[in-house]
């Protein structure tokens, strides 16, 4: 850790996540953190949808993008209500839990045109109008406006996770 001077400055929040540190000793170091906010387009949805629910509304059949990753289980375990009251036990799901998550995503699976794995991936996904709504990252809201996209995000009801890069 003496190879890194900046770690000490840190917050506590990132560097004592049981993904970096293991009995008192670290074995990653997050570099970079971010939402995972809901992603929409506008000229489709008149107001920002409420809550994540709105990706299993049956109108939006093949019209909407997961990402590729751990972020989907914990959001689909939050729309489940899995994180209440306590937000930390997303990380730390039940047998239990995590098969009702497997179960809610598979309900998913009918809406779901392709999960991204890319940021171009789902930008593109916007501009190609394959998908109204996703879940993504700040970074590609930003690119689609950018380019002319009439991209909304939002954070729901039931809040966000967030991407940490170790």
């Amino acid at each position: 850790m003496t190879k890194i001077p900046s770690y000490s400055q840190l917050a506590p929040k990132l560097t004592s996540l049981p993904l970096v540190r293991v009995n008192g000793q670290v074995f990653g170091v997050p570099f970079m953190w971010g939402p995972d906010p809901l992603i929409y387009d506008t000229t489709v949805f008149a107001a920002p949808p409420a809550s994540w629910s709105v990706l299993w509304d049956t109108k939006y059949k093949g019209k909407i993008s997961v990402w590729d990753d751990l972020p989907t289980v914990y959001m689909a375990a939050q729309v489940l209500g899995y994180d209440k009251p306590n937000p930390d036990q997303l990380y730390n799901l039940s047998d239990e839990q995590l098969e009702a998550v497997k179960k809610k995503l598979l309900e998913l699976k009918p809406n779901v045109r392709k999960m991204w794995s890319t940021g171009g991936e789902l930008t593109n996904l916007f501009q190609n109008h394959e998908v109204v709504a996703a879940m993504g990252w700040p970074l590609m809201t930003n690119q689609l406006r950018k380019s002319g996209y009439p991209a909304g995000e939002t954070i729901p009801q039931e809040n966000t996770t967030g991407w940490i890069d170790h």
